[in-house]
This record gives C-alpha cells, structure tokens and sequence, in this order.
C-alpha cells in the first residue's frame, strides 16, 4: 500500500469550523484520527469530500462553482459504516478513528467540526491500494 503524508487538520480547535482540506487524488482510503485534548471533550465531526479539480472553500457553502458534499465514513473501533448525514460524536479525551466509505474518486477532503466543549484536534492521511 502506497501512502501520502499524513498531514495535521486541527491542532486544538476549540470552535466550530472546517479543518484544512487534504488533496486526496489516486486516494483509495483516507484515514483520520481525532483526539480530544484539554479535559471533558464533546462535539461533532462529518466528513466533507469534494470531486472538483481546484480545492474547494469548504467553509463556505456548496454552490455549482464550490462543489462538495458529507461524505460516508466507518467508525474503525466499532467497525461500523455510518451515513454521512450522520455526525460521529465525540464525548470524551482520547482518540477515534475513522475512514471515508467512498474516497475512490474524490479529489478533496476535510472535517467539519460541530464544537461543544474541550478541543479537537486531527490528522489525515490517505492511501492507495495499488500502484
């Protein structure tokens, strides 16, 4: 399996808000790791994915011209697929780990963060199954 380099998307987000955007071409998974710092954490995360060529405002919203959607994604500690209309919640310090259902073929990725208490912060990183 060929990797790219994982990159840092929050580092201690303590507000809602779209975290960096990872370029996720000839990505067949996409792998993200969440962690709850600084005490009692609590919040929300959808995975955002965009197929346009140029990197999407994400923070904006979805038009013709800033296409993207949420995207599905599977719990890898309980290994459960979950719709992306489905929010994964967090409510306590530590880390979960997630993984897109359906990176083949999207170009751009990010986290969308629904903050409550305590701060986020998240790396990603995708791979490729074959050459």
């Amino acid at each position: 399996m060929q990797s790219k380099a994982e990159k840092t998307l929050f580092t201690a987000a303590v507000a809602d808000g779209v975290s960096d955007s990872i370029h996720i071409t000839d990505c067949d998974v996409v792998n993200f790791t969440v962690v709850g710092v600084g005490g009692t954490t609590t919040g929300t995360i959808q995975f955002l994915v965009s197929d346009q060529d140029e990197e999407p405002t994400f923070g904006s919203a979805a038009s013709l011209t800033n296409q993207y959607t949420v995207s599905s994604y599977k719990d890898l500690y309980t290994g459960g697929a979950v719709s992306g209309a489905t929010p994964a919640s967090i409510a306590t310090a530590g880390v979960n780990r997630y993984q897109l259902n359906d990176a083949g073929g999207h170009k751009w990725a990010c986290l969308k963060l629904d903050w409550t208490a305590g701060a986020f912060s998240a790396r990603g990183s995708g791979f490729a199954t074959s050459k």
